[in-house]
C-alpha cells in the first residue's frame, strides 16, 4: 500500500510539471503538491510501456523543462523503498548539435547500464535539447552554447524539483557520447553557472556535477586548440568544421572538478584515419587524460589505441555504470 501511495504522489507531482508552462513561474515543492490536485484528472499515470523492459522503476516520459518542442526529458525512478533521496545519472545524446534523440538510450547497448542504476537505487534521465538549426540568427558559437544551455537548464530543472522526484540534488552524474560528452564536460569543468539574481527559480540552481562521463567525444571546440592536438601527426584541421572558438572545453578543467570517466574505443589504422575522424579521435581523449593527470584530477580512462587502460567490458575493470555508482554513493 505504501508503494502505491508513493506512485500516486509522484504521478500528481509530475502532472504539475507537465502543466508548469501555462503559468509564469514554478512554486516550491509544497505548493507543487497542492497545485497538482487541480490537474491530476488531466494527466495519465506513469507509462506502462517501459523501454527495454527495465524493471523496478516507474517511467515518466516527455517531461518539459522549458517551453520548446524539444526541451523534454524522460526519467526512470527506482521504486525500492528507501528513506534517503536517490542519486541520479543524466544521459545526453550526441549528434553534432544538429540531430539525435534521447531515445538512443533505449537501444540495447544501454539496457544493462540503466538496469544497473535502477538496481542500485539510482534514478536515470535522458534528455532532448534544441539543435543549431533552431537558432538561425545566432553565430556558430552562440548556437552551440544555446544547445548546451538547454542541457544546463534541464539539470537545473531536475535539481529544482529534486523533492518531487525524491532525488538528492547533491548526487548528480552526467555523461554522453560525442556532443553529449562535450555537454557533460562543459558542465563538469565550468564554474557554477547558477544565477542567484535570476527571476526564474530554475536558473538559481547549481550546475555543478558530482561525476562526469565522456564517451567518444571531443576535448575542445576551439580551432587553435584542436589544431594543436593534431599538429604532431600533420592533420590539416579546417576552421570551418570546428565551431565555437571561445569554447575551449579542456581549458576549463581544474583540480576542484568531479572525477571523470573517459572512453575512446575506436582504433584507427593510421594517421590518415585519425585525421579523417578527428572529431572522435583518441588524440582528443588523450589530451583530456594528459591534462587530468598533470593537474591531479582523478580519472578512469580507456583508450585502447595507445593503449591506456584496458577494455572496460572486462569484469575486472570498472565500467561507466560502476564508476557512476562509486562517485554517487
Amino acid at each position: 500500500m505504501k508503494n502505491t501511495k508513493n506512485k500516486l504522489s509522484l504521478a500528481l507531482a509530475v502532472s504539475f510539471l507537465l502543466s508548469l508552462f501555462s503559468s509564469c513561474q514554478m512554486e516550491d515543492s509544497n505548493e507543487i503538491q497542492s497545485e497538482s490536485n487541480n490537474v491530476q484528472s488531466k494527466i495519465p499515470p506513469p507509462s506502462l510501456d517501459i523501454p527495454l523492459n527495465i524493471t523496478g522503476a516507474d517511467f515518466y516520459e516527455n517531461i518539459p523543462y522549458d517551453e520548446y518542442n524539444r526541451t523534454k526529458f524522460d526519467i526512470f525512478i527506482p521504486t525500492a523503498e528507501t528513506a534517503q533521496p536517490k542519486a541520479i545519472v543524466i544521459f545526453v545524446h550526441g549528434g553534432g548539435f544538429v540531430g539525435g534523440t534521447k531515445n538512443i538510450a533505449y537501444t540495447n547497448g544501454y539496457k544493462n547500464d540503466i538496469q544497473y542504476y535502477i538496481n542500485n537505487n539510482i534514478a536515470f534521465a535522458t534528455v532532448n535539447y534544441r539543435f543549431k538549426q533552431d537558432f538561425p540568427d545566432l553565430s556558430e558559437e552562440q548556437k552551440v552554447l544555446s544547445c548546451m544551455g538547454d542541457v544546463k537548464r534541464c539539470l537545473q530543472f531536475i535539481r529544482k524539483n529534486a523533492s518531487v522526484f525524491n532525488l538528492n540534488k547533491n548526487k548528480v552524474g552526467m555523461y554522453g557520447a560525442s556532443a553529449g560528452g562535450g555537454c557533460s564536460i562543459w558542465l563538469g569543468f565550468k564554474d557554477d553557472m547558477a544565477d542567484p539574481n535570476a527571476t526564474d527559480p530554475v536558473l538559481k540552481q547549481s550546475t555543478r556535477l558530482q561525476a562526469i562521463g565522456h564517451i567518444n567525444s571531443q576535448a575542445s571546440y576551439s580551432p587553435s586548440r584542436v589544431a594543436s592536438i593534431f599538429e604532431s601527426i600533420g592533420c590539416d584541421i579546417p576552421d570551418s568544421e570546428i565551431t565555437v572558438p571561445e569554447l575551449d572545453l579542456i581549458d576549463f578543467m581544474s583540480t576542484d572538478d568531479p572525477d571523470i570517466f573517459m572512453l575512446l574505443d575506436n582504433i584507427p589504422a593510421n594517421n590518415t584515419e585519425i585525421c579523417e575522424n578527428y572529431l572522435h579521435s583518441p588524440l582528443q581523449t588523450k589530451a583530456l587524460y594528459d591534462k587530468a593527470n598533470l593537474i591531479g584530477l582523478p580519472n578512469v580512462t580507456y583508450i585502447p589505441y595507445y593503449p591506456i587502460g584496458v577494455d572496460p567490458k572486462l569484469p575486472e575493470n570498472e565500467s561507466l555504470a560502476e564508476f557512476m555508482k562509486r562517485q554517487l554513493e
